[in-house]
């Protein structure tokens, strides 16, 4: 989006700079793929190399796009592809083959189904005349769900079928076509069940085949009433063209007379005619008309039984500008609707003129409209309008004011007609010189998506224009990760900046919102008054306030965790809590999402990254415990003691038994799980293995034991890992004995340290053997005197191994 003309002022500072940042988010790994930012980059929907026209567009329900074409291959096919909200491509690269039978198949239309997925109808020619065909194509994959290549929508032989309109309705598919051929064209309908089977005459309905020509039909669904209304131009009162309509019943029926009622039959010609439904049940229609002499701009309001609410033929919406043409309608959502159309002005010279209707008929911005905001240009072409959500209207068209390539532009107004942006915002530069087709449909975010193509273009490319005007703003988040080496309860959650963070045209972010998906059950549990409630746009909270922040496009109870300062940098990164710590049973996920906030268009703005989610891991085990001290009584058992652990998080120490110094403890080998600090056993050892565990499963290292009192030394079969035993006796007076085991020969250096770890006196320095090995230290240090009281380590390095002991001497 280019930004206003003060800062414009293209520099090569600036250009360097944003050349650095792109390059800095080029390297930047990804989350998903986002929309493109600037004029200059969009989303291609790639495929082969084959002219490619007319896209046509229709909303998924889910803030993306389902996207239908032609492709010319030996013949025209039609081809697909589904965008998501994020900007993301989600069927076969360069889109599904809707249909490539013989012959053309060209002038596709689209709309979306509410439980997922679309309808593609089509002009085909694969019998020579043309006629009309449809597909539906699920939503995950865009497979076809009917009959390879498509099914017909009517039998009609050895007729042309054109000017297709497609509606979803009630389970159901209505087609409407004009059929026939020049000098007798027709008007005819058809309703396919949702397997594509036809629920109407295997012909279709006739809706209007009166003397002369019916032509250039247009639908509108009234879903309240399971009906549809259609507007067409019409010749039977002679050589100028008057306008006609017909309600359309469920069953296959008309409602009103046969072949239509009279919208319009001033004197003069009346043309391209536009419908949409309003509130009510009824419909407004907006068309050019000629009565005058010249070309103005009329309207009507038409009830569902065929009443002109706006009287006889019609009202003047636009006069006194040059042949306003090609005229488009949007429901205005309060009872009135809004028009766009070319306005053509002589030498070249074409702008767009703007017009809102009331409920009643009151012209509320003017007899000539409102023009886009720089008034006529070169070139504009038919203009697409889009809802705000919010009362206003988007509008976009391609002109060539600038270059010879063209450019698309779009405007923005509200429901009174002021312009809500600066001026008209350049959206995307064509790269080839010529005319674009292009369609818009809302992206359920007060913005739009706008597939267009050019003729030598070869490619179908994708825009998303955002409510503020902006075209890629959104930040991404490119991980959500456990922070190592802690008690788990956190994550480091990372994110590509926004491109008006780094683009110097910009730099128009101010900060960046981590916001994290705390569990319903979660929010009941706290006070009523636990969280304030912001909306979209509201202030940060103040720092003693938990906030609850409502997302539009992401539904969730989206709690504010931090704001980051914006530095034009082209990543960021914060640890945040999570929600949730690991647990045995598993680690549950928290959703995190990045919201940029910043301003645009003079007001405060706000760009939502998609969410992305994370678990922390508690990855450090509890101390060993110790000290660990036992004696076996004969014939009575041995009785087992150890120090308390002081973490937080313990769950409990685990007991194993074997009969060698290197043997693997185990769940066969466990001869108990317990939370207290002592155990008796029945019989003797001869070796005991003891360790810590946590509540997230988490098992510190063994501390080994063998028992005062027990007579049989333990076996002599080889280790089978490394291991040192707690010394015995374990507090003591005078020498002790220190046994560990050895895998593999290895060199051995046995130490004790003191509790500030000065070596004491070195015990053993040389090579062993593989096996279990006994040895003692008399109490006295290097010098040979006794050693104080106090708390020491044995410190045994062997194999690459280190591992410690603590004991206790007394004097």
């Amino acid at each position: 989006m280019r930004a206003p003309a003060s800062l414009r002022c293209s520099v090569a500072l600036a250009t360097l700079l944003f050349a650095l940042a792109t390059l800095l988010l080029a390297l930047t790994p990804l989350a998903a793929r986002a929309w493109p930012h600037g004029p200059t980059n969009n989303l291609h929907l790639e495929g082969a190399f084959f002219i490619k026209e007319r896209p046509v567009a229709a909303p998924d329900g889910a803030g993306g796009v389902y996207v239908a074409w032609a492709e010319q291959h030996a013949t025209w096919d039609i081809y697909a592809q589904r965008v998501d909200a994020s900007g993301e491509v989600l069927w076969t690269s360069g889109g599904v083959a809707v249909c490539s039978a013989a012959g053309d198949q060209r002038e596709p239309v689209i709309t979306a189904l509410p439980q997922g997925g679309c309808v593609i109808g089509w002009v085909d020619r694969r019998n020579t005349d043309a006629d009309v065909y449809a597909q539906r194509l699920s939503a995950t994959t865009g497979a076809a769900l009917w009959t390879a290549d498509g099914v017909s929508v009517s039998n009609i032989v050895s007729l042309d079928e054109v000017a297709v309109q497609i509606a979803y309705q009630f389970d159901g598919i209505y087609f409407v076509w004009q059929d026939g051929g020049p000098g007798n064209w027709d008007i005819y309908g058809q309703r396919l069940g949702m397997n594509g089977a036809r629920l109407w005459n295997a012909t279709g309905l006739p809706i209007a085949v009166a003397a002369s020509e019916q032509t250039a039909p247009q639908m509108a669904i009234n879903d309240p009433s399971l009906e549809f209304q259609v507007v067409w131009t019409d010749a039977r009162g002679g050589a100028a063209t008057d306008l006609y309509a017909q309600r359309v019943l469920f069953g296959g029926t008309v409602g009103l007379a046969v072949n239509g009622v009279v919208v319009c039959n001033a004197a003069g010609e009346q043309s391209q005619p536009r419908i949409a439904l309003l509130n009510g049940g009824e419909f407004g229609m907006v068309w050019r008309d000629e009565r005058s002499g010249t070309a103005d701009l009329y309207a009507q309001r038409f009830g569902q039984f065929g009443a002109a609410v706006f009287g006889l033929n019609g009202i003047p919406i636009i006069t006194g500008t040059n042949d306003p043409s090609q005229p488009r309608i949007l429901y205005d959502g309060a009872g009135g609707f809004f028009t766009a159309s070319l306005d053509a002005e002589g030498f070249g010279f074409t702008g767009i003129r703007f017009q809102h209707i009331g409920p009643t008929g009151a012209i509320l911005w003017g007899a000539q409209g409102t023009p886009n905001n720089s008034a006529f240009v070169v070139g504009a072409q038919i203009p697409q309008l889009v809802s705000d959500g919010v009362g206003g209207v988007i509008a976009l068209w391609q002109d060539h004011r600038e270059r010879g390539n063209g450019q698309i532009w779009a405007t923005h107004f509200n429901s009174l007609g002021n312009s809500i942006w600066a001026g008209d915002l350049l959206v995307a530069e064509l790269p080839v010189q010529n005319t674009a087709t292009m369609a818009a449909v809302t992206d359920a975010r007060g913005g739009a998506i706008v597939p267009l193509s050019q003729v030598s273009l070869y490619q179908v490319l994708v825009k998303r224009l955002d409510r503020f005007g902006m075209t890629g703003a959104e930040p991404q988040v490119t991980s959500v990760r456990d922070v190592a080496n802690d008690q788990g309860g956190q994550v480091k959650v990372s994110w590509n900046a926004s491109p008006l963070d780094v683009d110097p045209l910009y730099e128009s972010i101010e900060e960046y919102w981590l916001l994290r998906d705390v569990p319903t059950s979660l929010i009941a549990e706290a006070k009523a008054d636990a969280f304030v409630r912001l909306k979209p746009g509201d202030p940060k909270p103040a720092d003693d306030q938990r906030a609850l922040v409502e997302i539009e496009a992401a539904p969730g109870n989206w709690e504010f965790v931090a704001a980051v300062p914006a530095a034009h940098l082209a990543a960021y990164s914060k640890v945040v809590a999570t929600t949730g710590d690991s647990v045995a049973a598993g680690n549950p996920r928290t959703r995190f999402m990045v919201q940029a906030r910043g301003t645009a268009i003079g007001t405060n703005a706000w760009w939502d990254s998609e969410p992305d989610s994370g678990y922390s891991v508690d990855d450090l085990a509890p101390a060993m415990p110790a000290p660990f001290t036992g004696t076996h009584a004969p014939g009575v058992g041995t009785f087992l003691s150890w120090g308390a652990n002081l973490e937080t998080d313990l769950a409990g120490y685990r007991l194993y038994r074997g009969s060698s110094l290197g043997f693997v403890p185990s769940l066969a080998n466990r001869v108990a799980s317990t939370a207290l600090t002592h155990f008796e056993h029945a019989t003797a050892g001869p070796v005991y293995k003891l360790s810590a565990v946590d509540t997230h499963g988490n098992e510190s290292a063994y501390n080994v034991l063998v028992p005062g009192g027990i007579v049989d030394a333990p076996g002599v079969s080889t280790p089978v890992e490394f291991a040192l035993a707690s010394p015995s006796p374990n507090p003591s007076r005078d020498a002790i004995s220190v046994r560990y085991a050895l895998p593999r020969a290895s060199s051995v250096r046995l130490s004790v340290v003191d509790a500030q770890g000065r070596r004491v006196r070195l015990i053993e320095s040389s090579e062993r053997a593989a096996g279990e090995w006994n040895v003692r230290w008399d109490g006295r240090d290097e010098s040979g005197a006794a050693s104080s009281s106090g708390l020491y380590w044995l410190r045994l390095e062997a194999g690459g191994r280190v591992m410690s002991q603590r004991f206790v001497r007394l004097r």
